[in-house]
């Protein structure tokens, strides 16, 4: 297929309202019978939470690649190409490859039930039929919005996880922690297993210990039935095949927040093999948790786009205005802002570097914008605004009066010059913050530069 017709189709795939939500399972339900039951292929994870469902997912991903399975994974939203969607263990898939596969998919589905589909809804059965065509092994689904209403929800998952619960996309989920912990909930499953990594003691975790006893579902909590000992070891609890061991060193480099994301995906993996709903054909890595958990820590795999710009270091072969580093993360919602302040402040709490970093800031209009500045204003300085090239882009009349003392630029580029003045050299990093949107759109900048 030419370049040219897979633009037009993907043009014509985003023209499906791709800025109207549409919540519920009804239209992804009628469409699903006439695909033959892709959703039930394979077992399916499904990760959802408010922060950090990305990465868990990635992380689970080359855990289970690394043990010799084919695992699909569908993330979203993407950072370059569309095809970041979709990846499958040790396949390539291009954006070509997909529009092939969308148009099959066209053809099976009646036009009036196709019509009614949201982009993610068709998104989310074109991975499906992605990963059937491919003999995956297992799937994992990362939740777009929310979680009951969700399209991946529509599948039957193996297992849960619920990585996190905070205020974001309040205009569908509801005006409190206590109402989005119940959508992100809706994941559950009847008889089957939820790993839980938020924070115990909080409204949202007693919602979550709540609806867990109501679907009912087994609840795995961290720090409780998995996580790390008082003596820096792995645990994970499970009636026939309890784990404990140590992890690399390079693990303790990542931030808590990774840490935590982490240690939920091993849990995941540990899961899967004790209750056997995986079978590695690989038998040296068969249930070695240990050497898994080492070569997804040691950097050796191939890194899904779910794990770019989550306090990324990106070194550059050609400095922008005197910045030879660039530290990359999507927090773009408040929660997301002071987990990074916290993974700063961790890092750089031993003297190693004395002032605030300089930062560039990007997040889309729709967001807490002014919440998320309060935080990163504590621990970066100076900080310079900057558009982004989504249609949901803010700019200088969108910020609250108190961030108008702020600078906002005309572009990336341009944020960089302004921050760099007094400020650049070779040993600070240069903070680049927000949406996944934003990551993509710097990590494409940077790589032409």
């Amino acid at each position: 297929m030419h370049t040219q017709d897979t633009e037009q189709e993907l043009k014509l795939l985003y023209a499906k309202r791709p800025q109207v939500i549409k919540p519920g399972l009804e239209r992804i339900k009628k469409a699903m019978p006439f695909l033959g039951g892709v959703d039930k292929r394979a077992p399916t994870v499904i990760v959802g939470g408010t922060n950090g469902k990305g990465t868990t997912a990635g992380y689970l991903w080359q855990m289970l690649s690394s043990a010799g399975l084919t695992v699909g994974l569908f993330t979203s939203p993407h950072l370059i190409n569309f095809s970041e969607r979709f990846c499958i263990s040790g396949m390539k898939t291009s954006n070509d490859d997909l529009i092939v596969k969308l148009k099959i998919l066209r053809t099976k589905i009646p036009a009036d039930i196709y019509d009614e589909l949201s982009f993610f809804e068709v998104n989310t059965l074109l991975a499906l039929q992605l990963f059937s065509d491919a003999n995956s092994d297992i799937n994992i689904l990362e939740v777009g919005l929310g979680g009951r209403l969700d399209s991946t929800n529509a599948c039957d998952p193996d297992l849960s996880i619920i990585t996190s619960i905070g205020m974001d996309h309040m205009e569908f989920l509801g005006n409190s922690v206590e109402a989005i912990a119940a959508e992100k909930a809706g994941i559950m499953r009847s008889g089957r297993s939820c790993l839980w990594s938020g924070t115990q003691g909080t409204s949202a975790d007693k919602v979550i210990r709540a609806k867990a006893l109501e679907t009912p579902a087994w609840l795995y909590i961290i720090d409780d039935d998995y996580g790390l000992t008082s003596n820096r070891k792995f645990f994970f609890r499970t009636s026939s095949q309890p784990h404990k061991f140590e992890l690399p060193s390079r693990f303790w480099d990542l931030p808590k927040y990774l840490r935590a994301n982490f240690v939920t995906a091993l849990a995941a993996y540990c899961y899967l093999h004790a209750e056997k709903i995986i079978n590695s054909r690989n038998s040296f890595f068969t249930g070695k948790a240990d050497r898994i958990a080492a070569r997804v820590v040691n950097g050796i795999l191939e890194m899904p786009p779910g794990l770019r710009g989550r306090f990324e270091f990106v070194p550059l072969n050609k400095p922008i205005a005197g910045f030879s580093t660039l530290l990359l993360d999507a927090c773009h919602n408040p929660d997301g802002a002071a987990t990074f302040a916290e993974a700063l402040q961790e890092k750089y709490s031993l003297g190693q570097l004395s002032q605030p970093l300089p930062a560039v800031v990007s997040v889309l209009k729709d967001k807490q914008h002014g919440e998320i500045l309060d935080v990163l204003r504590k621990v970066c300085s100076p900080i310079v605004l900057f558009p982004n090239n989504s249609e949901r882009t803010w700019g200088k009349e969108d910020l609250a009066e108190r961030h108008n003392d702020l600078v906002f630029a005309r572009d990336f580029q341009d944020a960089v010059r302004q921050v760099s003045s007094d400020t650049a050299t070779s040993v600070k990093p240069l903070v680049v913050c927000g949406s996944v949107h934003v990551m993509g759109q710097v990590l494409h900048e940077v790589s032409l530069l």
